[in-house]
């Protein structure tokens, strides 16, 4: 039974990894001139139900990203945890490779760390600040901004670079998805 649900597992991890990754501009200015980027996908690539957004534009030193949702759901659920009702975000200048990551959650929690990918597989995660970072909700909505410089996205990141994103918007709750 092992092999049968390590195979399983493998075969789902492969389906996922084969989904073209989407690609993304982003507008010359800040929050006010963000570029929305596609709509959410589920972890399968299915169409997520919630209207959540993300949006982003740069300027010559930073990069705007601005993350949207409509209603009270994330308010409703501020208590949990960024697994179950959380916005995350992984920026990189190099396909798998170091990277930071930004947590946000509902109850106006935002955190970074950055990520060092070790010899075996293994992380090494460091703490960091970001200049400015916003989140805001309520029976209305959920907004985070973020502005993060590009000197912090590793390795080396400038307003030329190609930057790899990864946002998440997890709804780890029952009848919610990720």
């Amino acid at each position: 039974n092992t092999a049968v649900e390590g195979r399983r597992d493998f075969e789902r991890r492969e389906k996922v990894r084969k989904i073209p990754l989407p690609f993304g501009v982003s507008a010359r200015g800040g929050f006010d001139e963000a570029h929305a980027l596609g709509d959410f996908r589920t972890l399968d690539n299915a169409p997520a139900k919630a209207a959540s957004s993300v949006a982003l534009a740069n300027d010559d030193e930073s990069l705007f990203i601005e993350f949207r949702e409509p209603g009270g759901e994330a308010y409703a659920r501020r208590g949990l945890s960024e697994a179950e009702n959380g916005f995350e975000c992984y920026l990189s200048s190099l396909y798998e490779n170091n990277f930071i990551c930004i947590h946000a959650r509902p109850n106006g929690m935002v955190s970074a760390e950055r990520c060092e990918l070790r010899f075996g597989g293994s992380w090494r995660k460091d703490s960091m600040a970001i200049p400015f970072a916003e989140s805001k909700a309520d029976a209305d909505g959920w907004r985070v901004r973020i502005k993060v410089p590009f000197r912090l996205i590793p390795p080396g990141a400038s307003k030329s670079s190609r930057l790899r994103g990864n946002f998440i918007r997890a709804r780890g709750w029952p009848g919610g998805e990720t």
